[in-house]
This record gives C-alpha cells, structure tokens and sequence, in this order.
C-alpha cells in the first residue's frame, strides 16, 4: 500500500500535463495584471483532442476491470475455512478449527 501515497502527485502531474500553465500565475492578491500580460489566443492551450479525452476515461475503466478480473478467480478457489474468532485479552484472533 505504500505506493498508493504517489496518486496524488501522480494526479497532480497529469493535470499539469493537459494545462501546463495552471501554476503558472504570478500575480500576488491586490497586484494588478501588468501591462502586456492579458490573456489572448496564444496564452490559452488548446484543447485536448478526442483520442486524448477516450483515453482519460478507458484507462481508468480498463485499469478497474483489470482488478476485478484479477481478484475474481481469487475469491472463487479460495475455501472459506471454519473457526471462531476467540478474544485473547487484547483484540479478537480468527482460529481455525482443527480436524
């Protein structure tokens, strides 16, 4: 599970792969835009094109099917073993039962 700690960053940096002027802001609060710097034709990226955007939503659905038809044929192999969940003082301890 440590790896699931980079999604954020990874996330971050696919935003900023598609809009890579969105930290790019200089202005502080109460700072007026300077001469020159409005926005215009050039300033705006375009936008992403259709393989792009059928990308961003089949890769994650992909990645999910992925998982389910990995974890699947996991649950039906696997005999759901017999036991008690016994209490040993500190937390409850799952013992099978032996025969």
């Amino acid at each position: 599970m440590s790896s699931a700690r980079w999604i954020p960053i990874l996330g971050l940096l696919a935003v900023l792969a598609l809009v890579p002027g969105a930290l790019a802001h200089h202005c502080t609060p109460g700072q007026s835009t300077p001469p020159g710097d409005e926005f215009s034709a050039q300033t705006i990226p375009p936008s992403p094109s259709p393989l792009a955007i059928a990308a961003f939503v089949l890769v994650p659905i992909a990645g999910l099917l992925v998982a389910v038809a990995i974890a699947i044929p996991s649950l039906h192999n696997k005999k759901p073993s017999e036991g008690a969940w016994l209490f040993d003082g500190t937390s409850y301890v799952w013992v099978p039962t032996k025969k």
